[in-house]
């Protein structure tokens, strides 16, 4: 077998393990209309020690309950991942990324492989 065969092989074995533990939990797969104008679409990671899907449930509200009324759209949730996809408005972008719950922001945007070496 070619190392370029094993390394697709692996690859791919990471990437059906990656979706396997990422399970929406009663969110379309993919969002759906366009993001409103202005707004952005992110992936939130929150700062956990927990893969508990309550925990995480209960973190995930908490912040979402802290952003400003109207400010956002739950686009997708996760029952193993601590994340949550989001359209944000600004306003809400901005506290996101000041939020002490949140690990990471970053824009949910497709992404394309590739493959260079």
């Amino acid at each position: 077998m070619s190392s370029d065969r094993v390394s697709s092989t692996g690859l791919l074995a990471a990437v059906l393990l990656l979706v396997s533990a990422c399970v929406a939990t009663g969110v379309p797969a993919e969002p759906t209309g366009t993001p409103t104008p202005g707004w952005s679409r992110v992936i939130v990671m929150l700062r956990v020690n927990t893969t508990d899907p309550a925990s995480l449930a209960a973190l995930r509200e908490k912040l979402l309950s802290g952003l400003p009324p109207g400010s956002h759209r739950v686009l997708r949730t996760y029952s193993a991942v601590p994340a949550v996809s989001l359209d944000v408005s600004p306003g809400a972008l901005a506290a996101l990324r000041s939020s002490p719950l949140v690990a990471s922001v970053q824009a949910d945007s497709l992404a394309h492989p590739t493959t260079d070496r």
